[in-house]
């Protein structure tokens, strides 16, 4: 992802220069102080003779992104946190001033949401997003798992189902698809995706972990037993078939 990369680039940069950058689409209360002139050498200006200058909207997403990023950092306290993510919503907001249908800024804006467990807003963001631009994967990725992280386990299927018909050697995508499925109680489905991602082996392992997180541990190990009959050395498998053999058989659900 574009917006991703350039993030990387700039934090490379000292973080003081992120509040430059952000300052010039959110202005705070500090000021950068030139240094001391002579009235000899420069001729006092009045602030209405100064140009002009309107930034870039590129710029001040680049601001917004280093200081969303930050604000997740636990190195700073919660009150700079939160300035930070308020001064990256000002530049977001700037951005779509500057250019409506900026795709980054929309983008930086529902994450900085989601970073923030603001689920409603997050999912507006996104779904505005994906109302300008339908099959953009990553947007329909990170809005499924918006949902998934609110239990929201057929909406987050209808996105993760877009993103992967879309993408579908993305793994990333089919393996959250294949989770979602399986909380869902849709198991065939699940390990209909997780084998095409991960192969039959590792299908049934990733299905089996869902079972087991679920408190399913007899389906569980059915999965794990069929797992290390697809691939006798998949240790994993059998460290955790050991694990759920060593608790008690549960019985059936009524």
């Amino acid at each position: 992802m574009d917006c991703r990369r350039s993030l990387q680039l700039a934090s490379l940069c000292l973080f003081s220069s992120s509040f430059l950058v952000a300052q010039g689409c959110a202005p705070t209360a500090q000021q950068v102080i030139a240094p001391p002139q002579t009235p000899a050498t420069v001729e006092a200006k009045k602030e209405s003779d100064l140009p002009k200058i309107t930034p870039k909207a590129s710029s001040c997403v680049a601001g917004a992104e280093l200081l969303r990023v930050e604000a997740n950092s636990s190195k700073y306290t919660q009150p700079q946190r939160d300035d930070f993510r308020e001064r990256a919503r000002k530049g977001y907001e700037q951005a779509l001033h500057l250019d409506p249908k900026n795709t980054p800024a929309q983008l930086g804006l529902a994450r900085l949401y989601y970073d923030t467990n603001d689920h409603d807003r997050a999912v507006a963001a996104y779904q505005r997003l994906l109302k300008q631009d339908p099959k953009n994967v990553v947007a329909l990725y990170e809005l499924g798992m918006t949902h998934a992280r609110a239990k929201e386990w057929e909406a987050a299927i209808v996105k993760l189902k877009a993103a992967y018909d879309i993408d579908p050697d993305n793994k990333q995508c089919a393996t959250t698809l294949g989770h979602c499925l399986a909380r869902a109680g849709r198991l065939d489905e699940a390990l209909a995706v997780f084998t095409k991602a991960v192969g039959e082996a590792r299908a049934h392992y990733n299905l089996a972990r869902m079972l087991h997180h679920v408190n399913q541990d007899n389906l569980s190990r059915q999965h794990l037993d069929l797992a290390l009959r697809a691939d006798p050395q998949l240790v994993e498998a059998r460290d955790m078939l050991m694990q759920l053999s060593a608790k008690p058989a549960q019985t059936a659900p009524q």
